[in-house]
């Protein structure tokens, strides 16, 4: 999905790796405590995070989109990106809706999207996310 998504590029997938592991380990976590009918969705887990979900750990009722598209990883993909092509128009704000994030440090870049009580937490995970986007990277595209 980043690399399709125009203005993304290898740093933007860096933050969106960072916060996907920091949120749930890159799990599509369902949340059958906030949203039963999540459960009925593909999953791989399940999250007790408030009335979370996802990849992103995003909130319907902030606006991130409803429980059935929230559960989509494509879905969750675009809104965490944003930009013009994104489905929330702008806000809640994705990545490209961010003015300068490409100047901000990944795990500050993270958290200007995910809004975080814990905004540390992002830049632990900077070495497993290029480590994944390495391994998943053919070598032509490096």
């Amino acid at each position: 999905m980043g690399s399709r998504t125009k203005g993304v590029g290898r740093d933007g997938i860096i933050v969106a790796l960072m916060a996907a592991l920091t949120e749930s380990h890159l799990q599509m976590l369902a949340n059958p405590g906030a949203y039963p009918a999540s459960v009925k969705h593909p999953h791989d887990g399940v999250g007790q995070d408030f009335d979370s979900l996802g990849l992103f750990q995003m909130r319907p009722a902030s606006g991130w989109g409803s429980v059935k598209q929230l559960m989509r990883p494509k879905y969750q993909a675009a809104a965490f990106f944003g930009g013009p092509g994104g489905p929330n128009d702008g806000s809640p704000r994705g990545l490209l809706d961010i003015d300068g994030w490409k100047d901000l440090h990944p795990g500050e870049a993270a958290q200007a999207v995910e809004v975080s009580a814990y905004p540390d937490r992002y830049a632990q995970y900077k070495p497993v996310a290029h480590a994944v986007l390495e391994r998943l990277t053919p070598a032509r595209d490096r």
